[in-house]
């Protein structure tokens, strides 16, 4: 009878230990909890680049010249009117905010 007692005791406390390593409800996408951004990735000439597509109010743009020597990436966002060429010296990284999504990346030998 000692070991049943001693058996559910340690049942009990696996499925406690379990059930406080399962995420709580609240972190479920859409809640306010954690959200799931899906990565957009490319690359053209000496770069490569990627933005979240969370389309709520900006876009990061991250991006990385390859490339030895300076060179622009040149950005076309979703207004189609709203073009930006962005001069980023050989081997170097950065980011860059739109407020539309980019939907095009060049690469342009100036700016």
């Amino acid at each position: 009878m000692r070991k049943l007692k001693v058996l559910g005791s340690l049942v009990g406390a696996a499925l406690a230990m379990g059930a406080l390593a399962t995420a709580p409800a609240s972190a479920a996408a859409g809640d306010g909890g954690i959200s799931v951004k899906k990565v957009q990735r490319g690359s053209v000439t000496c770069f490569n680049y990627s933005w979240g597509d969370d389309g709520i109010a900006s876009y990061t743009v991250y991006y990385h010249n390859t490339c030895a020597g300076s060179h622009g990436l040149y950005v076309t966002t979703n207004a189609g009117l709203s073009h930006e060429c962005i001069w980023v010296g050989g081997g170097k990284k950065g980011s860059h905010v739109f407020y539309t999504p980019p939907i095009k990346f060049e690469h342009k030998k100036t700016c």
